[in-house]
């Protein structure tokens, strides 16, 4: 299912973050690996110096971010990305529902909640004596 969701956007990642910002986003052991694995590929390879960057960059993105599907036209991607953001805006829209569902319960009960508050604290009050020993205790006690 995240192969299906994060396919094209692991793919637009590894072909538009430079290869500096790609490292960044990896752990230090894993960091490691990728970079022992370019410079074997670079060392191997007689090309020239930009094919070998190109080459480590590629290698960087698609070893940090464990998929990285295989050759995918340019429509495959957008329609993968329409899916998600469909996707992600049905899951905001619902999470957003949610929220103002309870923010409206939240409103009709305030007052109420509110008042008890008040309530409790004047009762407290009264005697301000055993209210401020009281209140030494819970302090000493933590």
């Amino acid at each position: 299912m995240a192969e299906k969701l994060f396919g094209g956007l692991t793919q637009l990642m590894v072909s538009t973050l430079p290869q500096a910002r790609l490292l960044t986003l990896l752990g230090d052991c894993r960091k490691k690996q990728i970079m022992a694995i370019t410079e074997d590929k670079r060392s191997k390879s007689p090309d020239s110096k930009f094919l070998s960057d190109k080459m480590g960059t590629e290698s960087v993105g698609k070893g940090g971010l464990q998929y990285a599907g295989g050759k995918t036209d340019n429509q495959d991607i957008k329609a993968k990305e329409k899916e998600f953001v469909k996707t992600y805006i049905s899951d905001l829209s619902k999470e957003a529902t949610v929220v103002d569902r309870k923010m409206s319960s939240l409103r009709q009960v305030w007052p109420q909640i509110l008042t008890e508050m008040v309530y409790s604290a004047v009762i407290d009050m009264q005697d301000r004596k055993t209210y401020m020993k009281q209140c030494m205790d819970d302090f000493e006690k933590g």
